[in-house]
């Protein structure tokens, strides 16, 4: 039998706005996630190129 190595970890959805009310010319999206078990907060700032 051998142990794994990979731990799951699971990102909860808690909140996204618009990205141009706060950066002008970046992000479209701003997102932030949870991860309860480490209590790491993830802010993630989305752009979309055409």
């Amino acid at each position: 039998m051998t142990a794994s190595l990979i731990k799951e970890i699971r990102f909860y959805f808690i909140a996204e706005v618009t990205g141009y009310d706060y950066y002008e010319n970046g992000a479209d999206a701003i997102v932030l996630m949870y991860e309860p078990i480490s209590r790491t907060v993830l802010l993630l700032l989305i752009i979309f190129k055409i």
